[in-house]
């Protein structure tokens, strides 16, 4: 790269800079819900069912949906390919709901 000031947060180098800079991909990233949705990510701790029943109920209460929660296999784990992708094809807002 030619750069008279190629400038990070780390360095600046002046001219010529051996380093590759990486540029992300573009996020395309909505600032508000296509709907008045919430759907909840039921991380499967102790007792969140609970926790996120009671949550549900106090957004109903307030006139909005609550989708019914995905639910990971394991707290310890990651999130699945699949699951990801439902979470991210719902057009409301989608919160994880039990964490420590």
């Amino acid at each position: 790269m030619t750069d008279e000031r190629a400038c990070t947060d780390s360095s600046c180098e002046i001219l010529v800079s051996p380093i590759p800079r990486v540029r992300p991909r573009s996020l395309a990233v909505r600032r508000q819900p296509a709907r008045r949705k919430v759907t909840f990510i039921d991380s499967g701790k102790p007792n969140s069912d609970r926790i996120l029943a009671l949550a549900q109920r106090a957004l109903e209460d307030r006139g909005i949906e609550v989708g019914a929660p995905l639910r990971k296999l394991r707290a310890s784990r990651l999130m699945d390919g699949e699951l990801l992708a439902r979470a991210a094809a719902d057009d409301g807002l989608v919160v994880l709901g039990v964490n420590d």
